[in-house]
């Protein structure tokens, strides 16, 4: 694994993505390439080991989180994000309709709820 390096452009969005699919991780950064605001800086987490050594060695704005990935309860795992981050704002990503799955998932701890579809 390759930490990312800690250097920071103005406009530039750090990102952590977990997810264990990295088609999914190329669809997010493809639809982060066309706003011209800022430039994401995405970094790809497949899997939960390397989840706590990326959050706990390198900087991020953001944390992208697939909702499939988690070791047992999603509430639990957003709450381990959030502390395990400072507080860093979680983007829950899934694949059902936000009026399904947005509620329960901001109450949870979520920032906001990205709908794959």
């Amino acid at each position: 694994m390759t930490l990312p390096l800690e250097t920071v452009r103005p406009g530039q969005l750090r990102l952590l993505v977990l997810t264990p699919d990295y088609a999914d991780f190329l669809w997010l950064n493809a639809l982060l390439a066309g706003d011209v605001e800022f430039s994401a800086d995405a970094t790809w987490c497949p899997d939960l080991v390397d989840c706590d050594d990326l959050i706990r060695n390198a900087s991020f704005d953001v944390i992208v989180w697939d909702c499939v990935f988690h070791g047992g309860s999603e509430a639990s795992f957003l709450q381990y994000l959030a502390v395990a981050s400072n507080e860093k704002p979680v983007l829950a990503l899934s694949a059902e309709p936000p009026m399904e799955r947005a509620p329960e998932l901001l109450a949870a701890g979520a920032a906001d709820y990205l709908c794959r579809q």
